[in-house]
């Protein structure tokens, strides 16, 4: 039974217990056992932050005994979940019926609530099962470096944004669901969000070649008061605006880079720009102004920039490479930049400017 490897990890809270009974799994697993099989291909299952919850009660059952435990069936049920998002409580229920009580309570549901309750990671998976097929995706984002003391990258045509004050968030669309999570994988709660990308997700997608299908990714940033506080309940009413600043293909995004270069990917979300305008209050494309810093006059521009953020009320702004594609990890393709200011203090009686760095 699959459930009987779940008992075994709980056997001890030790992680070195837990290492080696996903060992002894693995290996029993490459032996030819379907349970072993089925146990480390649906607890992967668990903590794949691009398998989306069910949103939906997960019923248990009472007293069913030596059932039939359809495992393919449970399993294309999820992938069909992880597909279109459209799994719909009857599906859940009709399938629990299948199975023991025991199996369906203390593994099956626990799945469905990508949650074993087993004291383990991702992480601590991938150490044990590392070149097998049982190995947890990651989820990476594009990130910045700083661009202070950097002066000699930063030249050429560049992207200059407003770095805005609020959660950075990654849409994944597929074929009838999206689902929000933050820069680390985590899902987040925001329906009016959602539902206002599957309403528009023709237009946000069709320009961007040939994925609409397979799936694509938005990266924004979602601005409200207190956005990250709120429940799903409350959020629904919430004063929020998604800022959308790139998109790509979902299968690149989770091989962790996309060599479309980044006025390519502008291009194609810019296209949405004034339907969402007069058709939509919450999702919007981020603006930006493109200058080539390899002359004087560019510099001086984006210093105007940065310092009229500042004065708004922004962090600062972001500087992105035109020609740069898209990496699931830190790079000097995006960089942060606060501008300089001077200050005027008194000290020990004599009056100085000091530069200092707006955080």
């Amino acid at each position: 039974m699959s459930v009987a490897w779940l008992k075994k990890l709980n056997e001890s809270s030790s992680t070195d217990h837990k290492r080696k009974v996903l060992g002894h799994a693995l290996t029993a697993a490459a032996l030819g056992s379907t349970d072993a099989q089925i146990f480390l291909r649906l607890a992967v299952l668990c903590y794949d932050p691009f398998f989306p919850s069910f949103n939906q009660e997960i019923p248990e059952t009472v007293g069913i005994v030596d059932a039939e435990n359809p495992w393919e069936d449970f399993c294309r049920l999820v992938d069909w979940q992880t597909r279109t998002g459209k799994t719909t409580p009857r599906d859940v229920h009709m399938i629990s019926t299948r199975f023991s009580s025991d199996e369906w309570n203390d593994f099956c549901c626990l799945v469905l609530r990508k949650d074993l309750r087993a004291g383990i990671t991702g992480t601590i998976i991938n150490q044990e099962c590392k070149g097998t097929k049982y190995v947890v995706p990651t989820f990476g984002v594009q990130q910045a470096t700083d661009s202070t003391g950097q002066p000699k990258k930063l030249n050429g045509n560049k992207r200059l944004e407003c770095k805005l004050n609020g959660t950075r968030v990654i849409a994944i669309v597929r074929r009838g669901h999206c689902v929000l999570h933050s820069h680390s994988g985590q899902e987040l709660r925001c329906s009016r969000i959602a539902n206002a990308i599957m309403v528009h997700n023709q237009i946000l997608g069709r320009n961007t070649g040939d994925f609409l299908d397979e799936g694509f990714v938005l990266d924004g940033v979602i601005v409200g008061i207190g956005f990250s506080e709120y429940t799903e309940q409350e959020n629904r009413q919430l004063d929020i605006v998604y800022h959308i600043f790139d998109i790509l293909p979902l299968n690149a995004f989770k091989e962790g880079h996309y060599n479309v270069p980044q006025h390519k990917r502008l291009n194609a979300i810019e296209r949405a720009q004034g339907t969402l305008a007069t058709e939509t209050d919450c999702l919007r494309i981020m603006s930006g102004l493109v200058v080539n810093l390899d002359i004087a006059e560019g510099h001086d521009i984006m210093n105007r920039f940065a310092r009229d953020a500042v004065a708004e009320g922004f962090k600062g702004i972001m500087i992105k490479t035109m020609e740069a594609p898209y990496i699931c990890k830190r790079s000097d393709f995006w960089m942060k930049y606060n501008p300089a200011t001077i200050v005027d203090l008194n000290i020990a009686g004599s009056k100085k400017r000091i530069a200092s760095t707006l955080n």
